[in-house]
């Protein structure tokens, strides 16, 4: 089943390249996107995609071209590693990278989304457990939680799930992640 593309941007972004959506369209969405914004050049996308580097090239400058902040957070980043050798995401944490700035750079890229991500989830986990002790967290998987509950709760159980599951992340422009059950 695909989802509201209001509520997930690898069906949007599906939409955007070919203007239409199916698993095969989403897919290949996501993996471009993630590629692209994590610092994958063109010929490691095209072998993933199973298409021409010229292809993908083209792909590329175009995304960057409809994205201009990416490469701006792309330029951000290598003149921390390069400069301070960390980077830092918006709850204050901090990675140190002691390679040369060039071999950790991708690195550097993934960690300071995923390092959020992760936070969202300990955050979101921390508030559910505070407020609702009778729903039990049996997993967290970096972007997601596995929790059981009395069934004759569960339509009590989803409104306040998703109130205590909101997070804000601290950006000048507050950023919260939509949740999905």
């Amino acid at each position: 089943e695909l989802v509201d593309p209001k509520n997930d941007i690898h069906t949007a972004n599906a939409l955007t390249i070919f203007g239409a959506v199916d698993y095969y369209k989403r897919r290949f969405a996501k993996v471009f996107a993630h590629g692209s914004n994590y610092g994958s050049k063109p010929p490691k996308l095209a072998s993933e995609l199973n298409i021409s580097r010229q292809a993908a090239g083209v792909a590329q400058s175009k995304w960057f071209g409809t994205h201009i902040g990416i490469k701006s957070w792309h330029e951000r980043t290598a003149y921390n590693i390069a400069k301070h050798r960390y980077v830092a995401n918006q709850f204050g944490y901090r990675r140190l990278f002691f390679d040369r700035p060039d071999n950790c750079f991708t690195d550097a890229l993934a960690w300071v989304p995923a390092s959020t991500v992760a936070l969202i989830i300990n955050h979101a986990l921390l508030q559910i457990n505070r407020a609702l002790p009778w729903v039990q967290i049996l997993l967290q998987t970096h972007d997601s939680l596995t929790f059981q509950l009395p069934i004759p709760r569960l339509h009590e159980a989803i409104p306040l799930l998703r109130k205590h599951a909101v997070v804000v992340v601290p950006y000048p422009e507050p950023l919260t992640i939509p949740v999905t059950f």
